[in-house]
């Protein structure tokens, strides 16, 4: 901070405590946070509401909601106001400065509710603390920092290039989540269980940024897809969570993403991986890797 150009201040400010948005139209900085960082010379989390995280987080487990969700939520103005179902943890998120709006849709000239608009987090403090706190209740493993150590260590394999013991970590976690956990109103089909989707997206999402990885998530309608670089290497990586999904189509639908156009003219050494779950062990199953050197393929192995 004390280095920083008044620019360079400004826009990481804006990252962290900026984007609360609750009307579509300005995004504003949290006095808050802004006073503290200037008071105690850190970018930390300042201002979490703890309260609303108490209440909301466990109805979230409980109701099996699909966390990735959050990011892009297109909701009505209507809902968002409301706050009569406690089983309505967007509401209650927007309210309490979690979320804001990222794209309106609102027609001002309009009266009435039936307008929508599109959510996502406000700012890096509030996704942050948001992930943290989900990681600890969705991946109970030993105790609360427990997923956050082994995933340092999944990390670490990924910068040696060791794909499956870094597997095998991320499996330790997943392996952690009693059945008793899940969402006991749905009949249990693990491989459509968007219990396990949003534990991978939490490990990957935010477990895996705290170790300064370049990582990111997108969610597809049956899988998980995952690009993370660490070291000299970046992986990714196709989640798939239908039962009769195969390593191989997974890559299949990575090519078909193309998502490794974007490092074709890296140095980095590029892993495409296939990753199947499997229902029966309601873990990471069979996978199959393939590596690619300046577009050119090189050999392919798998493992479980």
């Amino acid at each position: 901070l004390e280095h920083a150009t008044v620019d360079e201040t400004m826009e990481k400010l804006k990252r962290l405590y900026g984007g609360f948005n609750f009307e579509g139209q300005e995004e504003l900085l949290n006095p808050n946070s802004v006073l503290k960082v200037f008071s105690r010379m850190d970018h930390e989390q300042h201002w979490p509401d703890e309260m609303t995280l108490k209440l909301v987080l466990p109805v979230m487990q409980r109701t099996g909601f699909f966390v990735p969700a959050l990011e892009g939520f297109v909701t009505s103005t209507e809902i968002l106001l409301s706050a009569d179902n406690n089983d309505e943890c967007v509401p209650r998120l927007f309210q309490s400065g979690f979320l804001s709006i990222k794209k309106d849709n609102i027609d001002r000239t309009r009266m009435g509710f039936d307008q929508f608009c599109t959510l996502g987090y406000t700012n890096e403090e509030m996704l942050y603390t948001l992930l943290e706190r989900l990681a600890e209740l969705y991946l109970p493993i030993y105790v609360p920092t427990e997923p956050l150590i082994i995933t340092y260590r999944a990390c670490d394999k990924l910068k040696e290039g060791n794909l499956a013991e870094a597997l095998a970590k991320i499996s330790e976690i997943l392996a952690s989540i009693p059945y008793e956990k899940l969402p006991p109103e749905r009949p249990y089909r693990c491989e459509k269980n968007q219990y396990y989707r949003t534990g991978l997206y939490l490990i990957f999402r935010r477990l895996c940024e705290r170790f300064y990885t370049n990582t990111k998530v997108i969610c597809e309608k049956e899988s998980i897809d995952v690009i993370i670089e660490r070291g000299e290497h970046v992986y990714i990586f196709a989640f798939l969570f239908l039962k009769e999904s195969t390593p191989a189509e997974g890559l299949a639908h990575l090519k078909e993403k193309e998502y490794a156009k974007a490092f074709a003219n890296s140095k980095l050494t590029q892993h495409l991986v296939g990753v199947a779950f499997d229902a029966k062990k309601r873990n990471i199953g069979k996978y199959v890797e393939e590596l690619v050197d300046g577009g050119a393929k090189g050999g392919a192995k798998g493992g479980e």
